[in-house]
């Protein structure tokens, strides 16, 4: 299947990178932690899965370089990607300083969702390299991008918390398991309003429920592809950058590549709670200290 050259403009902002003799480090004390997931060693999608986990990494430099904070990177690939790996990762994640930390969580593999799903997200096929699960196994290795990775990243109270599954989220004839019930001039000022200036959290997937999700094994994933071609244009602009508008754009362009390219229907699905804080919060009772005049001392 053809699909859809990738459009995110790297390798001039990535030139830049390598000019940097020194580890980055945040005055602030900012940090990125990036857990990067990707089925690389399935037969069918495997190399599309290591294109996309590699441009999801240039990404996080271009992000890096031009906010200046630093990135610490942890891949799960090849025989690395399994539901327990990656539950056990994401369960001793260490923020050194939660209020200051922001949590970047990609996966792309296949997946699936039951017909009796707890959520519209996809659950990933977390085995190192195998397509086709048993009933046991869909169970065994069937890892919930909301309940079991997004809840999780959550509880560690980051700055902000980003959530993306690049997989298929197809209904089978499955009831849900019992423990499921219940850069130009403008990049900078762009990225940093994206990164230093959010709070909250972002889950989102790449297809939604009961559709499949496509990759090439020279390009990658659709999504993947059309969501750095979103963000670039965004970041880009002279415009304020929000999350809900470079997501929104990235679902139009999936959806529009996905019909045209590759004759299949595949729409994203996902929620974002941001809150934009251009400005620190002043204490009231600080403000009020320092609006009151000096007293005067007579002698």
């Amino acid at each position: 299947m053809k699909i859809a050259r990738n459009q995110f403009r790297l390798v001039s902002f990535l030139a830049l990178c390598f000019l940097m003799s020194i580890p980055l480090q945040a005055q602030d004390g900012m940090k990125i932690y990036a857990v990067l997931c990707g089925q690389t060693d399935v037969f069918d999608i495997g190399k599309g899965c290591e294109v996309s986990v590699s441009k999801m990494t240039d990404f996080l430099e271009v992000v890096s370089h031009e906010t200046e904070i630093p990135v610490e990177y942890v891949y799960l690939t090849g025989e690395n990607y399994s539901k327990d790996n990656i539950l056990s990762t994401l369960d001793q994640l260490d923020l050194e300083n939660p209020d200051s930390s922001i949590i970047f969580f990609y996966a792309t593999s296949h997946g699936f969702n039951y017909k009796d799903t707890p959520t519209r997200f996809a659950f990933l096929g977390a085995h190192p390299n195998r397509k086709n699960l048993t009933a046991r196994e869909f169970n065994e290795f069937g890892m919930s991008l909301e309940l079991d990775v997004h809840r999780r990243l959550m509880s560690k109270s980051a700055r902000l918390t980003i959530t993306i599954g690049e997989a298929c989220n197809n209904v089978i004839d499955m009831d849900v398991p019992d423990r499921y019930q219940a850069m130009n001039l403008n990049r900078p000022h762009r990225l940093r309003e994206l990164f230093r200036e959010s709070i909250g959290d972002i889950i989102s997937t790449s297809s939604k429920l009961d559709q499949f999700s496509w990759t090439d094994s020279k390009d990658g994933g659709i999504w993947t592809n059309q969501f750095l071609r979103s963000f670039d244009e965004i970041t880009s602009s002279s415009e304020y950058a929000e999350w809900q508008e470079i997501f929104d754009r990235a679902r139009n362009y999936t959806v529009g590549v996905a019909e045209a390219e590759a004759q299949v229907t595949q729409e994203p699905d996902d929620y974002i709670d941001i809150i934009s804080t251009p400005m620190q919060l002043i204490d009231e009772s600080q403000k009020k200290r320092k609006q009151q005049p000096k007293a005067v001392i007579k002698n």
